[in-house]
């Protein structure tokens, strides 16, 4: 009888181990994403919220006219509403590889007469890092929508062209991308023509080892919370 149950409550106990370190990677990974000062929420393939952090929580909790609801995200407009969760829907698509949409942002003005922006930069995460992290860890999201408002904590180019190096034309461009400002208003922003910046993006691609723009905004984005979570942690030393 031994013999036959023992290899059963070895693989049992094998399960109950790996389940306890996915819960230990969830907590982990909930509470790093909770001590950010730039709104974060990841969202499964419906569109569907599964996690806010306490920065998206508080935006959602407020006036701003933004709201985190079981149906997915709105804004005050229907129509600004209505674009966002498109840009989620092609997102999620991404991820789960039905097409190859980038993501996007999507700005608006704060409800209740403020003169502030809200912006919300949509993020398809790749579907082997959703299998590999996301998926096991946060029950299948396959989005990350960054919200944040205007005077909020951004990257400087001078940190982006330091931690990829880069030059300083083509950190000012990526820098602008991962704020939602699109090729062509950057190109005007800068005050060159729009082929001098789709040739720095090259540029920019083949240095940081990024195909698409959706991976640069990710990558940048990424860079932003690892920075915030660096300086909390100098801080807290």
């Amino acid at each position: 009888m031994i013999r036959i149950v023992a290899p059963h409550m070895a693989r049992a106990v094998q399960i109950h181990r790996q389940l306890a370190e996915v819960t230990t990677q969830k907590q982990w990974v909930l509470s790093t994403l909770d001590h950010l000062r730039v709104g974060v929420i990841l969202l499964n393939a419906e569109g569907k919220p599964l996690h806010l952090n306490r920065a998206a929580e508080r935006l959602a909790t407020g006036l701003s006219g933004f709201a985190a609801r079981r149906d997915g995200l709105s804004v005050s407009s229907a129509t600004d509403t209505a674009r966002l969760r498109r840009l989620i829907a092609d997102a999620a698509g991404s991820a789960m590889g039905q097409n190859r949409a980038p993501g996007g942002c999507v700005r608006v003005r704060a409800a209740g007469g403020s003169d502030k922006t809200l912006q919300f930069q949509v993020v398809p995460l790749p579907l082997g890092l959703s299998e590999r992290t996301w998926e096991q860890s946060l029950h299948g999201s396959c989005v990350a929508v960054f919200v944040s408002v205007s005077g909020g904590p951004r990257l400087s180019w001078t940190r982006v062209a330091a931690m990829h190096g880069i030059t300083r034309a083509e950190a000012r461009l990526a820098s602008m991308l991962a704020d939602g400002v699109s090729l062509e208003e950057s190109a005007a922003a800068l005050l060159v023509s729009i082929q001098t910046v789709r040739s720095q993006l090259k540029s920019v691609f083949a240095k940081t080892g990024v195909t698409r723009q959706a991976e640069l905004v990710a990558l940048l984005l990424g860079d932003m919370l690892t920075d915030q979570v660096d300086a909390q942690s100098g801080s807290a030393r």
